[in-house]
């Protein structure tokens, strides 16, 4: 599992626990090294700045299939 970056509202709290689970990593800050930015609704500056760093930038939906989670968080977490 790659490292990951959030921006905006995406449920944080369980998608870092199951990233870690799966052997990834989650990046507190954008750089050249993050392999995923994962945004919501509203993702503001981090994605011009994924754009410039040429960092991939995935939806929720995207992730909750990259961990095997069809469907989204278990649980219907919404944790900030």
């Amino acid at each position: 599992m790659p490292m990951c970056a959030f921006a905006s509202s995406v449920p944080r709290s369980r998608a870092k626990d199951l990233i870690r689970e799966a052997g990834g990593t989650v990046a507190s800050s954008l750089s050249a090294n993050v392999d995923y930015l994962v945004v919501g609704a509203d993702p503001g500056s981090k994605l011009d700045k994924a754009v410039a760093l040429a960092v991939p930038v995935i939806d929720e939906d995207a992730l909750w299939t990259m961990l095997g989670r069809k469907g989204g968080a278990p649980g219907g977490d919404q944790g900030a």
